[in-house]
């Protein structure tokens, strides 16, 4: 079990996540996608709220 950090796509985030010799890494940590901050950038770019939509319900799905 290990902690789960969830941000958006900062490059100063994404870079200390992605270096395996600071520990940030599985199984000790895990990194998401904050969804707010995905549906925004999903929404500046693609511009469908019925996309949107489908992007969040998949992102609330869970898998069994």
């Amino acid at each position: 079990m290990g902690i789960c950090v969830i941000s958006d796509h900062h490059p100063g985030i994404m870079a200390v996540m992605s270096d395996p010799h600071l520990g940030w890494a599985a199984p000790s940590a895990f990194h998401r996608i904050c969804m707010r901050h995905f549906a925004s950038n999903f929404m500046t770019r693609f511009k469908d709220n019925t996309l949107k939509n489908l992007v969040c319900r998949a992102a609330l799905s869970t898998r069994q």
